[in-house]
């Protein structure tokens, strides 16, 4: 017998079907979300030089944001990565 959480996922991929098609290719999600992600992130340099941050305190913010976290999860790209590899 079917759950619930079965049948939501049965009308997810439904909906998908019919109005994204597109949601049920993982390579596109991958590439769509690495384009919002991309986006934001031109976003968030053109804020920084509209309030004039020094480009170092900016690299170093957005190293804070995206590589330690990154790090965080997979150590050993953090080793690889930080000694210059």
């Amino acid at each position: 017998m079917p759950t619930i959480k079965s049948k939501v996922a049965l009308v997810e991929v439904l909906r998908a079907v019919f109005y994204d098609p597109s949601q049920l290719r993982p390579e596109a999600a991958r590439a769509r979300v690495t384009e919002q992600v991309a986006s934001e992130f031109g976003k968030l340099a053109e804020s920084l030089r509209d309030r004039n941050v020094e480009p170092q305190r900016a690299a170093h913010f957005l190293h804070a944001a995206v590589v330690l976290p990154v790090c965080r999860q997979h150590r050993a790209f953090c080793r690889n990565t930080s000694s210059g590899r």
